[in-house]
């Protein structure tokens, strides 16, 4: 290989080796908080939400917990609504929890995986956050 086609060579692959490093960097770490919450509320987690708590238990429960301002904060409660996941059939959606207890908390979506994995997001607007939990039907608290 003569110098010249060197040269070529090394000019062709410069571009090649960055789309490369693009796509690598472009793409979501699944083991990053934001992209975990994401995937279990069906919500868009803000840029500028802090993460307050991230817990995995021993049973493998994982819970989520992100502080938002007011501005995210409506913003996300309008993206919930438009999606209808704060009308859950048979849920309090009134800033109750589920145990009923009136502590601002209100449950935005929640889904029955599989026969034992549970997901649930909710939202509490008294205090700005977002917390998301999967785990066994029986871990998660009540």
């Amino acid at each position: 290989m003569t110098s010249k086609q060197k040269t070529y060579l090394f000019f062709a692959l410069i571009p090649i080796v960055a789309l490369l490093l693009y796509l690598r960097h472009s793409r979501p770490d699944p083991s990053d908080p934001r992209v975990i919450a994401e995937k279990i509320s069906g919500l868009e987690i803000p840029d500028g939400a802090r993460l307050i708590e991230k817990m995995v238990r021993d049973d493998g429960t994982v819970q989520i917990c992100f502080e938002l301002t007011a501005d995210q904060m409506e913003d996300l409660w309008y993206a919930a609504e438009k999606k209808n996941y704060l009308k859950i059939p048979g849920r309090n959606t009134d800033q109750e929890n589920m145990s009923g207890s009136n502590d601002g908390w209100t449950l935005v979506n929640f889904e029955t995986v599989d026969l034992n994995l549970v997901e649930l997001s909710v939202l509490n607007k008294a205090t700005n956050q977002l917390c998301v939990v999967s785990g066994t039907s029986a871990s998660i608290p009540k």
